[in-house]
């Protein structure tokens, strides 16, 4: 329901409303923080879902491409050795250093995983915050 305004025709102010008991604004503040809540697991599930899908892709990507590299690798140097005339112990020799030099890829790239920062979930974690601030304001 709107009052007119006296002297200005054609405005109109709404009434105030009815103030509500404290249990009822307590109720209220409660269900939204609920739906809020619940919103926010929904969003943070799909941004899961999201970086995982982008971590698989680049997962497989990356594999595919070492596997392939490395048999390239494998059979130029294997030609290699065919061409040369090379018997069985320069060929291992050679193969075994290979293979150090591999442990020693796989070790920096192992410690470099780990140097990976942990901040999963950024955007949900600026929405809470954001939510959080809200929040506040809205109960003082």
């Amino acid at each position: 329901m709107a009052q007119r305004l006296h002297g200005v025709s054609g405005m109109s102010v709404p009434t105030p409303r009815r103030e509500a008991p404290t249990a009822e604004l307590l109720r209220e503040a409660i269900d939204e923080t609920k739906q809020l809540a619940q919103i926010e697991i929904a969003l943070a599930k799909d941004e899961v879902r999201d970086e995982l899908r982008a971590a698989k892709r680049a997962a497989i990507a990356l594999s595919a491409a070492a596997a392939l590299a490395f048999e390239g690798l494998s059979l130029v140097l294997i030609a290699l050795a065919l061409t040369m005339g090379l018997g069985p112990g320069p060929v291992l020799a050679f193969g075994g250093a290979l293979l150090v030099v591999g442990a020693g890829a796989a070790y920096v790239g192992v410690r470099r995983v780990r140097r990976v920062p942990r901040e999963l979930l950024g955007r949900t974690r600026s929405r809470l915050k954001t939510d959080v601030q809200i929040v506040k304001e809205h109960l003082a």
